[in-house]
């Protein structure tokens, strides 16, 4: 996941991860943001992310078809106590 759009789902709920390596990844690193403390409803998750992304200034619809794209291949592990999306 990129770090902006982490970044706008952690100022509704979860917190950020960094340098994150997922399952299949083979050593590369990423963002996501864990929901272990949170556990919000993934209807939750998918509306905050909306908010975020219709908050963005026109200028920025390029960098939001990004994340938009970026969404479309969003994964989740297990954290033992909750749950990571990356």
């Amino acid at each position: 996941m990129r770090r902006e759009l982490a970044e706008m789902i952690t100022e509704q709920c979860g917190e950020l991860y960094e340098e994150y390596s997922g399952r299949g990844m083979f050593g590369n690193r990423t963002t996501g943001v864990s929901l272990s403390q949170y556990d919000p409803s993934w209807s939750e998750l998918v509306a905050t992310t909306a908010f975020a992304l219709g908050e963005m200034s026109a200028d920025e619809y390029d960098t939001a078809y990004e994340l938009f794209e970026d969404l479309k291949r969003v994964r989740t592990d297990s954290l033992g106590l909750g749950t990571i999306v990356y």
